[in-house]
């Protein structure tokens, strides 16, 4: 692991960083999912609060990067650490086709569609679109600006490309990174499922 921690060679072609999980031995890496499998076995609440065992697997390689004297005890206090340290997550998804009433729309307690910035201009905005620019942290408790509906070209060349995001649903999701963006998907599937059979769009 120290290899990547070190800088490269004056003239080595090879990149200025890599991973640890890059430099580990077969055998080091089987060391590693053992600790995986332990953590399976004999920490289930723990366990389920990730939604990959790999994403379990590198915590514990980051982990042994950065320890002096790493065991079994040790790296399941980092994993409640990182844990207890992820907590909340406010989580964009875009809806493409769908422009909503208002330039903000509560939903829920921990909800909301926000309309995407519609205009289509040369260079880039400086500062929020919304008229109302605390809309979200009233809201939500937090501040996230949704994406441009346009993607505007770089090079004369290329042309602007409407991506039809109209609006975001914003969520509020509790749990680490890749759980609360999971759980936001799939809130997000369900209402607009439930949206199309409730309320068919209609067609022009």
């Amino acid at each position: 692991m120290r290899a990547a921690r070190t800088p490269p060679q004056p003239g080595a072609e090879s990149w200025p960083y890599t991973f640890p999980q890059e430099h580990l031995t077969p055998e080091e890496s089987t060391l590693v999912w053992d600790v995986v499998r332990y953590v399976r076995r004999r920490h289930r609440p723990l366990y389920r609060q990730f939604l990959h065992e790999r994403t379990i697997y590198d915590h514990v390689v980051d982990y042994l990067a950065r320890a002096r004297r790493p065991n079994l005890s040790s790296v399941i206090t980092d994993l409640k650490r990182r844990v207890s340290r992820e907590r909340s997550w406010l989580v964009d998804i875009p809806l493409l086709n769908l422009l909503p009433p208002r330039e903000a729309v509560p939903l829920t307690a921990d909800a909301m569609l926000v309309r995407t910035d519609q205009t289509r201009r040369a260079g880039r905005r400086f500062g929020p679109y919304l008229k109302d620019i605390w809309a979200v942290h009233h809201h939500l408790g937090d501040e996230l600006t949704p994406r441009n509906r346009w993607l505007q070209a770089t090079q004369t060349r290329e042309v602007d490309i409407d991506t039809r995001m109209g609006t975001s649903l914003l969520l509020v999701e509790e749990g680490i990174e890749e759980v609360a963006v999971n759980v936001a998907e799939t809130r997000a599937r369900l209402a607009v499922a439930l949206w199309c059979l409730l309320s068919p769009p209609r067609s022009r």
